[in-house]
Parts: structure tokens; sequence; C-alpha cells
């Protein structure tokens, strides 16, 4: 629930690069909620909820301030975790912090996701007024995360979208894996939800609903074509044959956006 919401949404690399390259190959021309629908069925997506509740524990569900002041608190984190990680990826590229900046630019959008996320998802109680909501164990949900998409690797290796970046999706794992360990090491003594003894209120249907509507107002056909050729600048030429893909995707996304255009309903001034 809170790495779904968090690390997930803040981490553009591990989440949208990664697991939307992958299905992108099967993808084109479908709903943006359709390719959701798959890369959350692919990833076990639902595992990270249902395996990591605590039996017979409640906790309150966090006012909306409180959960604002532990969002803020996590997205640090993980920004700062990214940034002690990043040298992992000197093994692709002579030019990392190149390809750094291909994914800092795309803070600010990235950023309006996860405020549409939280607008939508209804997670905070803004009466904060004690109710009471099942308790996620915060640490299993990260170590649950890696291990659905590290059970899937091989399965996601034969992925004739995958077998062309094998070596940038091999060293993305190594950095999400990187990224993990330093979550965790950073909140041994507990995570600041655990610390203010409250969680968010999530379930997995109203997880991927809200990421659906999310994503009908996130052009993430756009943004994932312009972090491509970003990448192949920054000296990742794997996605050559990546790269070309997405810009049909978002081309055809922007037609069919144009196709649907209601008419103008201007009527001209007769002299």
């Amino acid at each position: 629930m809170v790495l779904l919401k968090y690390s997930r949404f803040s981490n553009i690399l591990f989440y949208f690069t990664i697991i939307f390259l992958h299905f992108s190959y099967f993808t084109y021309g479908k709903k943006s909620s359709d390719v959701f629908d798959k890369v959350s069925k692919e990833t076990g997506f639902s595992a990270v909820f249902l395996n990591t509740i605590e039996t017979g524990k409640l906790i309150k569900q966090c006012g909306c301030n409180e959960q604002e002041k532990c969002l803020n608190n996590m997205k640090a984190q993980i920004y700062s975790c990214s940034n002690d990680c990043w040298g992992i990826f000197n093994k692709i590229t002579k030019t990392p912090e190149d390809l750094k900046k291909c994914f800092d630019k795309k803070k600010d959008r990235i950023t309006s996701f996860m405020e549409c996320f939280n607008r939508k998802s209804e997670s905070c109680n803004p009466l904060n007024d004690n109710k009471m909501i099942p308790k996620h164990n915060i640490t299993l949900m990260f170590h649950i995360a890696e291990k659905q998409i590290s059970s899937r690797k091989n399965d996601i290796m034969k992925s004739p979208a995958v077998k062309p970046i094998r070596n940038f999706f091999n060293t993305t794992l190594d950095f999400g894996h990187c990224l993990k360990n330093c979550m965790l090491k950073g909140n041994s003594n507990g995570f600041c939800f655990d610390k203010i003894n409250c969680q968010p209120y999530l379930t997995e249907k109203k997880t991927i609903v809200t990421i659906k509507k999310c994503l009908k107002e996130f052009d993430w056909k756009d943004e994932l074509a312009e972090i491509c050729d970003c990448c192949i600048k920054a000296g990742i030429s794997e996605l050559n044959k990546i790269c070309p893909m997405l810009k049909l995707m978002a081309g055809g996304s922007k037609k069919v956006h144009l196709q649907t255009k209601p008419p103008s309903t201007t009527v001209s001034k007769k002299n």
C-alpha cells in the first residue's frame, strides 16, 4: 500500500520505464488502463496488499496532514537513495549523470501524477477521528514487491520487447534492489507511518481504479518517448530498437485524441 503509493510512483525509472517498456510491445493501440491491468497481473501486484496484512492488527487511518508529512518524508528519502544508487548505471553508460538528468527533469510530471493519485484515492481521513483499518507491514511490502518482480524475471526476459534491452533491464533491477536496501536501512528504526502510528487506507481494487483514472490525465506514452530519446543520447544504445515504437504509440495516441475532440460550437457571424 505505502510502497506502491510512494516508491513506485516516485521512481519513474523503476516503474514507468521498465514495466511499461516491457508491455508496450504488446499494447500498441490499447488504452492506458488496459496496459496497467496487464502490468498489475503480470507483476503480482495483489501480493503487496494481501501478503503484508498483520493478522488481527488494526491501526489508525492517517489524517490528511499526517499522510502528507510522511509522504514528503518518504519522497525525500527515495530521491536521496536514488542519488546514492545511481552509480550502478556506470555498467551500461559512460555518462550516468546525463542519464540521471533524463529522469530528474521529469520530477514535476511524476509529482503531478502522485498528486492526482492522492486526490482521487481518498486514502487519508479528513476528519482524523481515529478510524481503524487493517495494519500492513511496510518493511515486508518492500521485500514482496521486489520478490514479485524477481520471481517473474525469466518470463519477462523472454519478451520480444525486453530481449533487445537485456542489459538495461538487468541494471535497472539492480538499481531497484539498491534503492530498496537503502530505504530499509534509512528506516531501520521504523518508517514515518510507524512512528506516528497511522497508515493510509488503500485496497488493491481502489489503487488500480485510481491509477487508471490518473493515467488518463497523464500522457505516459509521450513521457516515455521523451525519456527514451534522452536515454539514447545519454549512451543507452540498446533503446534504439524501442524508442521508435514508443514514438508511434505516442503519435497514435495524439491522433485518437484529435479524432475524438468534439467539434467547435462557434457560430460564424454574418456580415
